[in-house]
């Protein structure tokens, strides 16, 4: 990569296109999807010059400096792996995998090619959580006792056999949702020592129950839902022996629509500014991926560490695979 990085590869999801072309180092040259006339198709609407099928193929076109990968996690350990063999810098979706072994061999291949990596865990580049980690970290909250999340929305239905759906392919509500809010609280309140789970009858599709003791001694509960009969959104108290900080959104929108609130004691609630969300033309979760592109192509160019990068994806698949055995043998576990 050069002074300016001119050429960028968006593989197998539209959704990113936008986020790099926010950047004006970027240049969004080519894009691969599952058949070729799927990638023509989409290629032509988004005005991208270059269409392939084969991933492989678009990862070695001597074009390409940068690979953004947004494709089942049980392909993107392979898609990474050639990347980061042709030392072509990485943007990852979460999970990274289907289990902690292959996000293993992930990390692995960016750490000996030495490119650099990053992982489209946003939540925490919005306003609200950023102010949320600030004022923890300022002592706002005191030493944090425990910690409660709930995320109970419905989602649009999918085809059975889609792997959004299967908590064993990648997707479901315990990695498309609880990888976020296991992400957050870490990030907040620092690393969890135990977990204990209780997920559906499907392994997590639409419904996770989570208790985590923290390494500090906080206790966390987190619960999801994907199929409630009346969604209540977003909710997240985190409460120490000084103040209890309220997050809220009851929208059905993930980038807009959140409250912070803080209460000292037994006090009345306070409301807490927190900067808004950047207006964005388009999908809404531009607005959290862009700050994480604008911190890669930083760090790709200066040398700097980016985060979250696939250290953190690791972590984030070891906590989930730790649910799942924890549902499994009906116990805590140790991560």
């Amino acid at each position: 990569v050069g002074e300016v990085l001119e050429e960028l590869i968006v593989l197998g999801h539209a959704g990113h296109v936008p986020a790099f072309r926010s950047d004006p180092r970027c240049e969004v040259v080519a894009i691969s999807a599952s058949t070729s006339a799927r990638a023509a198709q989409i290629a032509g609407r988004l005005g991208i010059a270059a269409a392939y099928a084969d991933w492989r193929d678009l990862v070695a076109s001597p074009r390409v400096d940068l690979v953004s990968v947004a494709v089942p996690p049980a392909v993107q350990p392979d898609v990474v792996i050639a990347a980061a063999a042709a030392r072509k810098p990485v943007f990852c979706e979460k999970p990274l995998a289907v289990d902690v072994a292959s996000a293993e061999r992930m990390l692995t291949a960016v750490r000996e090619s030495g490119v650099k990596h990053a992982i489209d865990l946003e939540f925490a580049e919005l306003p609200v959580w950023r102010t949320v980690k600030q004022m923890i970290d300022d002592g706002a909250i005191g030493r944090a006792r425990s910690c409660t999340m709930t995320w109970h929305v419905r989602t649009r239905s999918r085809p059975a056999d889609s792997w959004k759906q299967r908590p064993d392919a990648g997707g479901g509500a315990l990695a498309g949702f609880a990888s976020h809010l296991l992400y957050l609280l870490e990030w907040c309140l620092g690393r969890a020592a135990r977990v204990a789970a209780k997920l559906d009858a499907e392994g997590g599709r639409a419904r996770v129950e989570a208790a985590l003791e923290l390494e500090s001694e906080c206790r966390a509960a987190i619960s999801i839902a994907t199929d409630a009969t009346t969604p209540t959104g977003l909710r997240a108290e985190l409460s120490g022996d000084r103040a209890t900080l309220l997050v809220r959104n009851t929208t059905g929108d993930h980038v807009h629509g959140h409250t912070l609130q803080i209460r000292y004691g037994l006090g009345e609630l306070e409301a807490v500014r927190c900067a808004d969300v950047p207006a964005v033309v388009g999908d809404a979760r531009i607005a959290a991926v862009a700050p994480l592109v604008s911190r890669f192509i930083d760090a790709i160019r200066g040398g700097e560490a980016m985060h979250p990068d696939l250290v953190d994806g690791v972590r984030v698949q070891r906590l989930l695979d730790a649910l799942v055995v924890s549902d499994r043998d009906r116990d805590r576990i140790r991560v």
